[in-house]
């Protein structure tokens, strides 16, 4: 995921105070321009309320922090994971995804 183009953003918000200091202040037009006007398939889907309502969860700087720091453990946890947890799961899983989700046509998970 780290080396496609269009994933640029997990790169950007690995690095440190930069994205802080550039989002801040500007979460909306981030979010909006970066984001769902890139990647949503259906423009209809968020209102312009739903996306304000959205951003305002990344107004207080811990907000953000919190949030970019899901891409700043990003390699330790793929490491960790690779590593430490590569037993099979042994229960029930139900695995649901839409017309546009992660699994490309003909390609079926692991079961």
């Amino acid at each position: 995921m780290v080396k496609m183009p269009f994933l640029w953003h997990f790169t950007f918000h690995r690095l440190p105070k930069l994205p802080e200091w550039l989002i801040g202040g500007h979460e909306y037009n981030y979010f909006k321009r970066a984001f769902f006007n890139r990647f949503a398939k259906d423009k209809q889907a968020m209102t312009d309320a739903d996306m304000r309502h959205y951003a305002s969860a990344y107004k207080i700087p811990q907000q953000l922090r919190a949030g970019l720091g899901l891409y700043r453990t990003y390699r330790k946890n793929q490491a960790f994971m690779m590593k430490a947890h590569r037993d099979e799961l042994h229960v029930p899983i139900l695995l649901l995804e839409g017309d546009y989700g992660s699994v490309s046509q003909g390609q079926q998970p692991k079961s």
